[in-house]
């Protein structure tokens, strides 16, 4: 309810927590949207006649993915963050993602 949230409010003030704003959903902080790409770059890359043969590729390609490539994309976060900060909020293109 609304006494809930000035409670709320009140608290975060009173105890020096700062509320920072970000967007709901921020896909250049995504390290599963680098993952996605390298399924996707996989997709692009072969024929496939029917769904049955596009859900096996796209399977296979996710139990492909190498925990390397998993914490490739989390160690660039802190570098697309700095960009993100400095930028107009569009999309990041890196190396690998």
């Amino acid at each position: 309810t609304r006494s809930r949230v000035n409670v709320a409010r009140q608290v975060k003030q009173k105890v020096g927590i700062e509320l920072l704003m970000h967007p709901a959903q921020s896909p250049n902080l995504n390290a599963l949207e680098g993952v996605w790409d390298i399924i996707k770059q996989r997709l692009r890359s072969v024929a496939y006649e029917d769904i049955e043969q596009l859900k096996a590729i796209a399977q296979e390609a996710w139990q492909n993915i190498t925990q390397e490539q998993i914490q490739a994309r989390i160690n660039e976060i802190p570098e697309r963050i700095k960009i993100l900060a400095s930028g107009d909020g569009r999309r990041i293109r890196s190396k690998l993602w």
